[in-house]
């Protein structure tokens, strides 16, 4: 390779004798042009979770408006209002996800990567990754002590808690224990994280991981977020999937929805919420020891593939427009969430 040439900026390698002009500013162009396309595709994820429940609200019947007070109410126990929001996230993650796909120029096969994996491993990973959740809840407990203690703020997310009747259970379980899974690991793991991988996997793991954080849009679950893609991410890189991520991300999610219903069906439940925890922390020293024992190799440092800083990658990657103007609009809904 020419020694003008930077080693894995693009999807293919380029031919010998057509180094860049400028190895470094061609860097930096494709650094930030896949920056805005991040950045606006996000922000395109936003506007159609704010307004295309509404639209699907007052067509579908769930949505009311009441004209002489101005006042709208939503029939949140109604089959259609769970369908509506199921239809929502598919579309407000896959549609600006292949829309950033698409003009990244990644090829499917890159995109989502699907090499198949021993079922063994998915499950130990998914057993490291109930721990590493402990840790993150834990994580989030304390930033809301000290915001309260400090700032006197209380931060809050949306209400997921299950609803009372069985069938809005089952939609919801699709909507939280499988459908968000699917869409968050296909975009996060998937698009982001995989394109990303060209500027360094170590940077495409933790800047997918900082997307993906700030994608929840609150403090109580964003610290959680952060370390659990951080996990996620690591295991799709080392296992050539994401249906790995898929599935670690769909185990923690069905769990928390299985265990939320016996709670709450036990009388004086709340007080075994300790036991989850510890629950959590055996599965994932179970998995980590098994893949020590199984893959000795498995827990390695990711490499560095790029000849600039990661300081320099972040810095260029996080003050595009696309990306200035995804995080003000995550700036307003996490200010939002507070009391």
């Amino acid at each position: 390779m020419n020694e003008n040439q930077v080693p894995g900026a693009s999807y293919s390698s380029a031919p010998e004798g057509s180094p860049y002009p400028n190895p470094q500013q061609q860097f930096r162009k494709m650094l930030r042009g896949n920056s805005n396309t991040v950045g606006f595709g996000l922000l395109l994820n936003i506007v159609i979770s704010l307004f295309l429940p509404v639209l699907l609200g007052f067509g579908a019947g769930f949505i009311s408006l009441d004209i002489d007070t101005l006042s709208i109410s939503v029939d949140d126990q109604s089959i259609a209002y769970h369908l509506g929001n199921l239809i929502t996230y598919i579309v407000a993650f896959l549609g600006p996800g292949l829309l950033m796909a698409a003009v990244v120029g990644i090829p499917a096969k890159a995109a989502i990567p699907r090499k198949p994996v021993p079922a063994g491993l998915i499950a130990a990973a998914a057993c490291v990754n109930l721990a590493v959740v402990v840790g993150g809840v834990s994580l989030a407990s304390m930033l809301s002590v000290f915001l309260e203690s400090v700032f006197g703020l209380v931060p809050t997310m949306a209400d997921i808690s299950l609803p009372e009747d069985p069938v809005g259970i089952l939609l919801n379980f699709a909507l939280i224990g499988i459908v968000a899974p699917i869409c968050e690991e296909l975009v996060f793991r998937g698009v982001v994280m995989q394109s990303l991988r060209r500027f360094g996997d170590g940077f495409a793991l933790i800047g997918s991981s900082i997307l993906f954080s700030f994608a929840h849009g609150n403090l109580v679950q964003g610290p959680n977020a952060f370390i659990s893609g951080l996990v996620m991410g690591y295991f799709v890189l080392r296992t050539g999937s994401v249906a790995t991520g898929i599935w670690m991300h769909l185990v923690n999610n069905s769990l928390a929805m299985i265990f939320e219903l016996l709670l709450r069906s036990i009388p004086g439940g709340d007080s075994l919420y300790g036991l989850m925890l510890l629950f959590y922390l055996a599965l994932g020293a179970a998995g980590f020891l098994w893949m020590r024992l199984r893959y000795p190799n498995f827990y390695v440092s990711l490499p560095r593939r790029l000849p600039v800083s990661e300081g320099w990658k972040y810095k260029h990657f996080f003050t595009t427009p696309g990306f200035i103007l995804y995080f003000l609009a995550v700036l307003g809904i996490t200010m939002v969430n507070f009391q």
